[in-house]
């Protein structure tokens, strides 16, 4: 909790208070994920794949954690990697807008339009049914 509140005045002292949580108990899973995404905003790509990886080792298939662990394969240029962990955030969660849009977009780099046009459809299908 402590970690959440410091995040917007002090990103660094929210990253400490994460880690004592973890030094408490290693599989908090939230605390996990919030310093893998505080990581990864600090440019620390790798040091936040490991969090999201050893998050994703206490709640398999979490979408959050698959989405984020996407994006920071994706900053490290490992785009298959990065597909991998879109797939599995909607696979758990098939409405998670962003990890469709976020395919759309790699597939598209990748030059497989088919799969880039559904996944923007879907995206795009979710965004309108929100009312976004």
């Amino acid at each position: 909790e402590l970690g959440c509140e410091l995040e917007s005045e002090n990103a660094a002292q929210a990253r400490d208070a994460y880690r004592r949580a973890l030094e408490l108990d290693p599989e908090h899973f939230d605390a996990r994920v919030n310093i893998g995404r505080l990581l990864h905003e600090s440019g620390e790509f790798g040091a936040a794949e490991a969090n999201y990886r050893l998050a994703l080792r206490t709640r398999p298939g979490d979408a959050t954690a698959s989405f984020n662990l996407g994006v920071a394969l994706e900053d490290q240029r490992r785009p298959t990697e990065a597909l991998q962990a879109y797939e599995q955030a909607i696979v758990t969660d098939p409405r998670y807008a962003d990890a469709h849009y976020n395919l759309s977009q790699l597939y598209e780099r990748l030059r497989r339009p088919a799969q880039a046009l559904r996944h923007l459809q879907t995206y795009r299908d979710l965004i309108e049914e929100s009312g976004v």
